[in-house]
């Protein structure tokens, strides 16, 4: 018995990263690849999504591909890194990292490590808890300190104390320094001798929409500040949306959030919306679907169980929108529960497929489901989004609407509701429909207890 799971992610071949690229996103990364690898920089590129839209695995596809082709890319995962104090001296603890997994001589490594030590040298001085004055105040753009003048320093800072003064002059020599240092260091990487490489270095920073407000603002000002140089590009995976929210819970509701994330950020790219059809066929053959259906018994009752189950399945993740990480979540589960079918069992692939959905695109009518609610509108948070599409008048759709009905009746009422059908004199077109649905569902009890069981057992795996 198999109970895969998503959170093994999806695997990046090092020979083709983009084996498993089911949203054709390789030709996106070759675009921006002829954009960037010839770009001396500074340039801050963003690459835009909500959450569980796939950046982080279009980021590391994309980072492999570059690699292959002899591009020096770091990885930089900002959400592992925010329990730092410091996001300079994470940044300076990745590029050490990279040169020594970067496969260079001996030699090589020596010329880079002594630019290394530089910046570690001159990153000190301005190791704080906090960004130092002269970031911050550049950051809001209240003073440009590359060309402000002394005199001009002085009249904004008049109001401050003496000390205050002669400590923004300090830093801004020491950042001058450490700016100096980095982009000696990124030159000799990527133009310089004796190393291999002839382009930017590109450095990936990931999740940071998940950083705490704190982390992921001193770190947009740390790359601005400090590592913006020459021969360096960056490439943030970010939710636009949720690093606004950052920005004004570092300073407050009336901050213009976008204003702010342009001093930083020189071009955005949105990925475009996916194919979910696409993912879905993917998803049903990564988690071996196919294989369980096979062997299912071929009696007149288990024979169609893969139809429905993929027509429901499939169309209700495309018609609500679901993301692609709730999409995998939805697939993760019924991994689970189908697994725990006995081969007697009748699946009821309909309902089964439609709660696992329910259950992570709605959870409060999940949880009524769950108790036998029943009224006339239940259903209304999902009809209202696949009305008007050919789904909502198919039998499929139908079927999952008797059943929720028959959640809140008793056995007897569906034996009185069949009765009634069987006794009708002047049949409409759909009746023997009905009937056949409601008979399906006579024993609502047990067929209650073996469904939402298998779907809440899912959540025992963590």
């Amino acid at each position: 018995m198999s109970y895969k799971n998503l959170k093994d992610e999806i695997k990046i071949p090092e020979e083709d990263p983009f084996a498993n690229d089911k949203l054709d996103r390789g030709k996106i990364a070759d675009s921006l690849s002829a954009i960037i690898k010839t770009y001396i920089g500074p340039l801050v590129l963003s690459i835009n999504g909500p959450w569980g839209f796939g950046k982080t695995t279009f980021i590391k596809m994309w980072r492999q591909k570059l690699k292959n082709d002899g591009h020096p890319c770091i990885y930089f995962n900002a959400w592992e890194n925010d329990f730092s104090e410091n996001s300079l001296f994470s940044f300076i603890g990745e590029l050490n990292e990279f040169i020594k997994e970067s496969g260079l001589k001996p030699k090589e490594k020596k010329s880079l490590e002594t630019h290394i030590k530089k910046l570690v040298k001159t990153g000190g001085k301005t190791l704080r808890k906090s960004i130092p004055m002269v970031v911050r105040l550049a950051s809001q753009g209240l003073i440009d300190f590359d060309k402000a003048t002394e005199k001009e320093i002085s009249s904004f800072l008049g109001s401050l104390a003496e000390e205050k003064i002669l400590e923004y002059q300090e830093e801004k020599n020491t950042l001058k320094n450490f700016k100096e240092n980095f982009s000696s260091f990124a030159h000799s990487l990527t133009f310089g001798e004796p190393t291999p490489f002839s382009s930017p270095l590109i450095v990936f920073v990931d999740e940071l929409d998940r950083c705490k407000p704190t982390y992921a603002v001193e770190l947009l000002e740390t790359i601005k500040h400090f590592f913006s140089v020459h021969y360096v590009v960056f490439v943030l995976g970010v939710d636009r949306k949720q690093l606004s929210h950052s920005v004004r819970g570092l300073y407050g509701n009336d901050m213009d959030a976008d204003g702010y994330l342009k001093r930083f950020i020189n071009h955005e790219f949105t990925l475009p919306n996916p194919s979910l059809k696409n993912y879905c066929e993917y998803l049903f053959e990564y988690f071996k679907m196919n294989e369980f259906f096979d062997l299912r018994k071929t009696g007149s009752q288990f024979k169609e169980e893969r139809v429905p189950f993929n027509y429901v399945l499939f169309n209700l993740v495309e018609l609500l929108k679901l993301d692609l990480r709730t999409t995998g979540q939805v697939f993760s589960r019924l991994n689970i529960a189908i697994r725990q079918m006995a081969d007697a069992d009748y699946m009821f692939p309909e309902c089964l497929a439609a709660l696992a959905v329910i259950k992570s695109a709605d959870e409060e009518l999940y949880k009524r489901l769950f108790n036998r609610e029943y009224f006339e509108e239940i259903l209304d948070p999902i009809t209202k989004k696949i009305n008007k599409s050919p789904f909502s008048n198919g039998e499929e759709w139908q079927t999952i609407k008797v059943f929720v009905k028959c959640l809140g009746m008793t056995e007897d009422q569906i034996s009185n509701k069949i009765n009634s059908y069987i006794e009708a004199t002047n049949r409409r077109a759909g009746h023997m429909f009905y009937l056949e649905a409601y008979k399906k569902f006579l024993h609502i009890n047990r067929i209650h207890k073996s469904l939402f069981s298998k779907i809440e057992f899912c959540d025992s795996f963590k």
